[in-house]
């Protein structure tokens, strides 16, 4: 009895074990160690799938960082983020697959229920990596005040006119070839998180998002004179192609002048009676047999090219004259509207127009929009003043830009009321996605040296902490040991950090961590990327289009 007290005593009961306990007696399937052959069993089967994941998410944080401030479409960002949710749903399912195999060998499971609680177990951790990082996400987009969305439809196009044209904001050091450099985007994808917060923001002070983007449209045009200038150049072109749509019509007309078309009847039915005088010594359009009559038509129509019908009679010479006109200016019209088509390339145009008239013709009108890379609806003039070319065809074309950056920007391109909330959505999912990549490699990186460890000595538990003490410190110190950082986190204005939240905090720890590191990682996460990866772009098929 005594015993048997001492022994419950320093071995508690399964009631008496705290609910923690009794999850991590459930997950090890109880502190049986693992045999040496076990171990290495483990570490092989683990190692391969963790190497994968290394890859595939370094590879997805180069991509993620890449796009920072370009103008991808609403739609691929998302692509992408759902990319990064099943890449953490992937890594949740990889420690709970290690923590399936641990237990099925410690209390020697058959192969059958080893694979049902695999699928189990890795199903749930799946489904829950998925829609964990859609939450994290959706709170941070839920929390936002009507304000910081109203702010955030101005953050995309802002980010970009920082990266690419030059816009500083007020308290801003970093120039644009630094925003340019990974540790920069890096660094802007932080500014992305907070810039919905940041108040008041000078660049956008008095302006509608209307009023942003044509600002951004017309940077990305080149500015009036630019384009005035490629104006006069398309309507000179414009000129010569008048000139070969003017030989054009001349040869036109003169293929189809009453003159040509009565030598043409003339040649024609002298050929006709010579045809006739070779199938017997004595025909003529007026005694040829009528059984002659059908295979005559024939020859007539497939190797003289007069277009008789069955109805006609050898002898009727106005009906033979009107079938060679009718093939005279179908021949014409044919050469015409090939040569009109190799030289300008507009469709068909009616012969003998004046110039404002070949102007107008819609198919020139494409030809000019497309040199001056115009949408349609915009109607064209030869000539115009800049003040005139501003008024009826830069500012319409600057309208309609901007009004498709802004449909770029949400879900649905016919509501652009949600501009604020799908905008916001697209500042916060980079950094969120980076935390929880980031997270990922820290975790399998340790547990696939601790694999490569195992396959060469065994692991005491005393051994595997002291590694996991020694890795911790070692990932604390990577900034240090990388050096100085080229960008600092003060050259972009630091407001708006009190308004992050707890993920939003730890996104900007993890990329104030990450930006000493840069440099190395965005040039090794792209070459997997592009080698072994061969370019698959997580739902983005380039970094500045849809």
């Amino acid at each position: 009895m005594i015993a048997t007290l001492l022994r419950r005593s320093a071995y508690p009961s399964r009631h008496t074990l705290s609910p923690l306990q009794r999850l991590a007696q459930a997950l090890w399937g109880g502190d049986l160690p693992l045999t040496r052959n076990q171990e290495k069993w483990l570490a092989r089967l683990m190692l391969l799938p963790t190497l994968a994941y290394l890859v595939f998410a370094l590879a997805y944080s180069a991509r993620l960082t890449d796009l920072v401030g370009s103008l991808t479409y609403h739609a691929p960002l998302q692509r992408l983020a759902e990319h990064g949710q099943w890449l953490s749903a992937v890594a949740l399912a990889l420690l709970l697959l290690s923590c399936v195999l641990r237990k099925s060998m410690r209390l020697g499971w058959g192969l059958g229920r080893t694979l049902m609680w695999i699928v189990i177990t890795c199903g749930t951790g799946l489904y829950v990596g998925y829609h964990a990082q859609r939450l994290l996400v959706d709170s941070q987009v839920e929390r936002a005040s009507p304000a910081q969305q109203a702010q955030a439809a101005f953050g995309v196009p802002l980010l970009n006119r920082l990266l690419e044209h030059d816009l500083r904001l007020e308290g801003q050091g970093a120039t644009q070839q630094q925003l340019q450099s990974p540790e920069g985007r890096l660094r802007l994808m932080e500014l992305a998180l907070r810039l919905p917060a940041i108040t008041p923001l000078p660049v956008i002070a008095g302006l509608s998002p209307q009023a942003f983007f044509e600002q951004l449209a017309d940077q990305q045009r080149g500015g009036l004179q630019h384009n005035y200038a490629n104006y006069r150049q398309a309507t000179a072109a414009l000129e010569d192609n008048y000139r070969q749509y003017r030989r054009a019509s001349l040869q036109y007309y003169g293929a189809t002048s009453r003159l040509a078309i009565l030598q043409r009847q003339g040649q024609a039915w002298s050929d006709y009676q010579r045809l006739l005088s070779k199938r017997g010594r004595n025909f003529n359009p007026w005694n040829l047999p009528e059984n002659e009559w059908q295979p005559v038509r024939y020859v007539l129509r497939e190797q003289m090219s007069v277009p008789v019908n069955d109805l006609w009679r050898p002898d009727d010479r106005p009906g033979f004259n009107r079938a060679v006109s009718r093939q005279v200016r179908r021949e014409a019209r044919n050469q015409y509207a090939e040569l009109i088509q190799q030289r300008i390339g507009a469709g068909w145009i009616e012969p003998g127009l004046e110039r404002p008239s070949f102007l107008a013709v819609p198919g020139v009108q494409g030809l000019w929009r497309q040199a001056l890379g115009l949408p349609a609806g915009i109607t064209l003039y030869a000539y115009l003043t800049e003040d005139a070319f501003d008024r009826s065809v830069y500012q319409p074309a600057l309208q309609h830009d901007a009004r498709e950056l802004m449909k770029q920007r949400v879900v649905a391109p016919d509501d652009l009321s949600t501009l604020g909330r799908d905008s916001h959505r697209d500042l916060t999912t980079p950094a969120m996605a980076l935390l929880l990549a980031t997270l990922g490699l820290a975790i399998h990186l340790f547990r696939a040296l601790s694999y490569l460890v195992r396959l060469v000595q065994p692991v005491p538990l005393s051994l595997y902490l002291k590694l996991l003490l020694l890795y911790i410190v070692l990932l604390g110190s990577l900034p240090w040991l990388a050096g100085k950082p080229s960008l600092p986190g003060d050259a972009l204005p630091r407001a708006g950090s009190d308004e992050l939240g707890l993920a939003g905090t730890l996104a900007s720890a993890a990329i104030d961590w990450l930006a000493p590191l840069q440099g190395h990682l965005q040039p090794l996460g792209n070459g997997i990327r592009n080698g072994l990866l061969s370019g698959y772009g997580f739902g983005v098929s380039d970094p500045r289009q849809p």
